[in-house]
């Protein structure tokens, strides 16, 4: 029998990617004992290692708010929290700067801005490399003292007097059980897009999401937390939001160009609801096939 493994801390995140290496080190810049416990490698792991390096960019020197939540209205058709994107504009405003301070190798222009790119309907992105961005979370993660534990499943959550307590889970490679204490816990695990078409996504199985709600959390929004593309059986929509930048254009059967008659501002960097439906139109009235390749 393998004897467990037992640790005590102030703070269990769950999950290495992006979202809880922040979490980690913003908790242990507050004094607390951290643990972060992810089941692959932290720094390795997660949708943001295999990302195509665009981060979604507000300046609020640049950036008008009100055009914001208006484009998001006309988007979402209205379902949206405004005082939530309000809130995530400023906020990741002030986590990419936090991260660019702390060394974090984004992109930047000779004079030190950093490169932006536009991005689909008319969004701005700056640049970093995914799996060089989560290398450099892990060594942040351990500087700021976190107690790292790779390749550790966490499979339920630990209650106390109605309060989470902890979590339990085993080692992947080794099996061996583990059990963490802990005053608080994050699950920073991911959503849940499994087998689902973006590249890098197929570990994210939406465990966390069952952790919580196993323990009797209450969820908003569930209704939007997923989505599917259609899409060429041989390639993906992952990654192309930056290609038309460059020119790359899509191609109906007839050599047309025609994505300036569904969004005649975007053109082929409008937003993947709008091309979905431009190429399936296209195909439904005899244009097909559709390509996408260089102006």
């Amino acid at each position: 029998m393998i004897e467990s493994e037992r640790i005590s801390t102030d703070v269990l995140i769950v999950g290495g990617g992006i979202a809880g290496c922040a979490g980690a080190i913003a908790a242990a810049e507050q004094g607390q004992r951290v643990v972060l416990v992810e089941k692959a490698w932290t720094g390795g792991s997660g949708a943001t290692t295999f990302a195509t390096g665009g981060f979604y960019w507000f300046d609020p020197e640049r950036h008008s708010m009100q055009k914001i939540l208006a484009a998001s209205n006309k988007s979402s058709d209205s379902m949206f929290d405004p005082e939530w994107m309000e809130w995530f504009c400023h906020n990741i405003h002030d986590l990419i700067l936090t991260l660019d301070g702390m060394g974090v190798p984004f992109r930047k222009e000779k004079n030190g801005d950093f490169v932006v790119r536009s991005s689909r309907g008319g969004t701005e992105l700056v640049m970093v490399p995914g799996y060089i961005l989560q290398k450099k979370m892990r060594s942040l993660v351990a500087k700021a003292g976190v107690q790292l534990v790779d390749r550790v499943m966490i499979t339920k959550l630990l209650t106390a007097e109605g309060q989470v307590s902890g979590a339990v889970g085993f080692h992947v490679r080794t099996g061996k059980p583990y059990i963490v204490e802990a005053k608080n816990t994050v699950i920073a695990a991911g959503g849940c897009s499994f087998k689902g078409n973006f590249f890098g996504q197929d570990m994210l199985c939406g465990e966390g999401i069952r952790l919580a709600e196993d323990v009797g959390a209450e969820f908003t929004n569930m209704e939007f937390s997923n989505t599917y593309n259609t899409t060429s059986k041989y390639f993906d929509l992952y990654g192309m939001g930056l290609f038309p930048q460059y020119g790359a254009k899509f191609v109906n059967g007839t050599g047309e160009y025609f994505m300036e008659r569904y969004d005649p501002v975007h053109k082929d960097n409008c937003l993947l609801n709008i091309l979905l439906r431009a190429m399936a139109t296209e195909i439904r009235e005899g244009r097909g096939p559709i390509s996408f390749g260089e102006c």
